[in-house]
């Protein structure tokens, strides 16, 4: 006779709910009874998981069987050896994402040709005792991540293999830099034929952007037909990352070639004088397409908040100065805005959360990370009809025994559409997050 389950609501209403948890928060409920170890190890709530594995041989049969029940793709491994490496490909060949954290003196790249489905693949904080060279192996590739290298990078052979990944759409290279001027990079970039997206890391890169950093390499008479086959005449690219900046001007050529950017994130090491001209201003104006910015640091938001494209659907601040002027504006030219973040940002008068419903009603997503808000405020956030997540750090200003109530009545208010995430500590997106996931 088959058993009956005693759960009060369908699984699939238990699976819905465990999507929106984390990892832990999901290894935690699967330890409670053996119906929800069942439901939890679905591949389907693993889909976008990643594992960080430490001396891999020390794992057992069990463990790897699980990895495999839930069709566990991205992996990142730490401090490995050739034998970890070896063991990784046995009991996963089918990863897509592999990342190397902290390994060093293996020759690595032996084998991550070997995982057939491999396509994405990063290194961070390596020792390049093996040639950069030999990545041309993992030609199926798309995303590539060089980060941190103890040994500088590229030289112009090396810079030749990367142009060599046909397939790759998507380079980072976050590393020291025996290219200062970026001579190597800017030509290499119109031979990326299908790249959409960069990320560079000035510092400790070493390498400031000059104004015609994105124009095309110069073509003199003598090989103007074998390298106008080799070069695009425009980049392509769709999603724009400089981190660590102290400063990015850029001429009307490259931003030109800049037009088709949807995505771009600007990450500055300090906060800007308010008397230095700012250069977002300028860039922001030549970027008709733009959907999503991403900025730290810099300038204040007054500076270029009217040279915000009407197409922008997603902001991202991080320690920036802005004013209810300013959001206000915003919301003025700029209602249907989706996604809202602000971390850290320093007012410079007194401002009004509650009103973010009023001034941004399409809001889906809104993060408000140390930025001071009361319980009050927090609970008229329930009227943003449209919000699925709110992620919310301010637990200072809640009485301990009053947030898990704040919280729950709001998720009352909202008929529990809404993920409401908290973070007691500091949750800051960091400068640089190089991950294969």
């Amino acid at each position: 006779m088959q058993r009956r389950s005693c759960l009060p609501l369908p699984q699939e209403i238990y699976v819905n709910i465990f999507r929106c948890l984390s990892d832990e928060e999901k290894g935690n409920i699967r330890a409670t009874s053996r119906l929800f170890k069942q439901l939890i190890d679905q591949p389907a709530l693993w889909k976008k998981s990643t594992v960080v594995l430490k001396k891999i041989t020390g794992y057992n049969a069990d463990f790897w069987e699980l990895l495999r029940k839930r069709r566990i793709k991205c992996v990142v491994m730490r401090k490995g050896n050739a034998k970890c490496l070896k063991k990784l490909l046995l009991e996963l060949p089918g990863l897509t994402a592999l990342t190397f954290d902290g390994c060093s003196k293996i020759n690595m790249l032996q084998l991550p040709c070997k995982f057939q489905s491999l396509n994405k693949l990063a290194f961070k904080n390596c020792h390049p005792s093996f040639p950069i060279q030999d990545i041309a192996s993992v030609l199926q590739i798309t995303h590539l991540t060089l980060c941190s290298f103890v040994e500088p990078f590229p030289c112009a052979e090396q810079m030749a293999t990367l142009v060599s990944l046909k397939n790759l759409r998507s380079l980072a290279l976050h590393n020291y830099c025996r290219d200062p001027n970026g001579c190597l990079l800017q030509s290499a970039l119109f031979e990326f034929h299908n790249l959409k997206e960069l990320s560079l890391k000035e510092k400790p890169f070493s390498m400031v952007l000059h104004p015609d950093f994105f124009t095309p390499p110069s073509i003199t008479k003598s090989d103007r037909k074998e390298k106008q086959t080799k070069y695009d005449s425009r980049l392509h690219l769709e999603k724009l990352e400089i981190l660590g900046s102290n400063n990015v001007t850029l001429s009307e050529e490259s931003l030109n070639q800049l037009s088709s950017v949807n995505s771009l994130t600007l990450h500055y090491d300090h906060q800007k004088n308010s008397l230095e001209k700012c250069e977002m201003v300028t860039i922001l104006k030549n970027l008709p397409n733009l959907k999503e910015l991403r900025v730290k640091g810099g300038w204040s938001f007054s500076k270029y908040a009217h040279s915000i494209p009407p197409s922008l659907e997603a902001l991202h601040l991080c320690r920036v100065a802005i004013g209810n002027k300013e959001l206000e504006y915003l919301a003025r030219q700029r209602a249907g805005l989706k996604h809202l973040h602000l971390d850290y940002c320093s007012f410079t008068e007194e401002w009004y959360p509650d009103e973010l419903p009023d001034n941004f009603p399409c809001l889906k997503t809104l993060s408000i990370r140390h930025c001071k808000i009361t319980v009050d405020q927090f609970r008229d956030l329930a009227k943003l009809k449209h919000l699925e997540m709110l992620d919310i750090v301010d637990i200072c200003l809640f009485p301990t025994n009053c947030l898990q109530k704040s919280v729950q009545e709001f998720r009352i208010l909202t008929d529990h559409r809404v993920q409401v995430v908290q973070h007691p500590g500091s949750r800051e997106q960091i400068p640089c997050d190089c991950s294969a996931c």
